[in-house]
């Protein structure tokens, strides 16, 4: 189990996520679905940078 932390775009908290793997199969690339412990919804965020994949993206344009 890896743990990992990130931020809660509803309640902009600090959220601890979980996933199977010990390593992501390719660094920076893999992105998992959470759900948040604090405001309940999902999230796909990827745990290497802790960034939300809508943020990754919003970056880009």
């Amino acid at each position: 189990m890896r743990n990992f932390l990130y931020r809660c775009p509803i309640v902009g908290l600090n959220v601890q996520g979980s996933i199977k793997r010990d390593k992501p199969s390719d660094v920076g690339k893999d992105h998992h679905i959470v759900t948040c412990l604090a405001c309940g919804g999902i999230h796909i965020v990827n745990p290497t940078t802790g960034k939300l994949l809508r943020d990754e993206t919003e970056t880009k344009n």
